[in-house]
C-alpha cells in the first residue's frame, strides 16, 4: 500500500476521476437536472491539492506545490463565499441547492432544508 501512495501516477488517477465527475456535473447540468449545486468550486479545491500532493510526491520544485495549495486556497474562499448569506437574506445559496438539501431527499434522514 505504500508503494502505490508514493507512486505519482495513483494520484493521477484521483485526478482523472476528479475531472470525469466535473465533466458528469456538467453534463446533468446542461441538461436541466437537479443536482447540489455549488459543487464546481469544491471540485477544482480538491483537485487543486491532488495536484500539490502529486507535486511533492514527484520531487517536484516547491513552486508547483505552492501553486497547487494557492489554486486550492482560491477555490475554497469562492466555494466558502458562495455558502455565506447575502445581505438582508438569512441563509446561504438559494434555497433548494448546496449538498444539506440533497442529502435531506436521501431517505430523510432528518437533515433540514437551507
Amino acid at each position: 500500500m505504500g508503494e502505490i501512495m508514493r507512486n505519482p501516477h495513483s494520484l493521477d488517477v484521483v485526478l482523472l476521476v476528479v475531472a470525469l465527475e466535473g465533466l458528469w456535473y456538467a453534463r446533468r447540468r446542461a441538461r436541466g437536472e437537479v443536482f447540489a449545486g455549488g459543487l464546481t468550486a469544491t471540485l477544482a479545491a480538491g483537485a487543486c491539492l491532488v495536484f500539490a500532493m502529486r507535486a511533492s510526491v514527484a520531487g517536484m520544485a516547491w513552486g508547483w506545490i505552492a501553486l497547487g495549495l494557492a489554486g486550492a486556497l482560491v477555490a475554497h474562499c469562492v466555494d466558502v463565499s458562495g455558502r455565506l448569506p447575502a445581505p438582508g437574506r438569512r441563509g446561504g445559496r438559494r434555497e433548494g441547492t448546496g449538498i444539506a438539501p440533497a442529502l435531506a431527499d436521501i431517505g430523510g434522514n432528518g437533515i433540514d432544508r437551507v
